[in-house]
């Protein structure tokens, strides 16, 4: 018999799934709830600092 063996491919998950597991495995002692939390601050940081670039350039005033 061969010692090679053709593993299993992995099951089809959704990208944001795969994101999301990945994430979650930067946070070994946390549940679900912080890792969620941190990420909603994140994005929420992201959008804002976004907002403030479209307002910004909008009026006119430079950064």
């Amino acid at each position: 018999m061969s010692h090679f063996h053709l593993h299993r491919p992995p099951p089809k998950v959704p990208w944001w799934q795969r994101v999301w597991n990945s994430f979650k495995a930067n946070f070994p002692g946390r549940s679900d709830e912080h890792a969620r939390s941190l990420l909603i601050t994140v994005i929420s940081f992201a959008v804002f600092l976004l907002l403030t670039r479209i307002y910004f350039a909008y009026r006119g005033i430079p950064i």
